[in-house]
């Protein structure tokens, strides 16, 4: 987050994603996706973060009519997590972050 947004109400109950809004654009919120030690790579509980968010936002009152998606570090999102056993079995485990 930096210094001019405010974090959203649902931003403590998330681990890797970041939701912020700015007071001058009320209507936007901002999602970040954030496991930047793994280029943002979606494991299966980022998955279903992600999921959680985009199924609450806009719903609880917040006034939210566009959401801007974006990636905290040097990538957007790299893509699934492959070494993540729940989306690819025979994969060997490697560390959840």
């Amino acid at each position: 987050m930096d210094n001019a947004s405010r974090p959203h109400p649902l931003n403590d109950e998330f681990a890797y994603v970041e939701i912020c809004t700015f007071p001058e654009i009320p209507h936007v919120t901002v999602v970040r996706l954030d496991r930047p030690r793994k280029r943002n790579a979606i494991n299966s509980a980022f998955w279903n973060e992600i999921g959680r968010v985009f199924e609450i936002i806009g719903s609880i009152g917040d006034g939210c009519r566009c959401v801007l998606l974006t990636g905290n570090g040097a990538a957007f999102c790299a893509g699934i997590d492959i070494g993540d056993v729940a989306f690819f079995p025979t994969a060997s485990p490697t560390s959840t972050d």
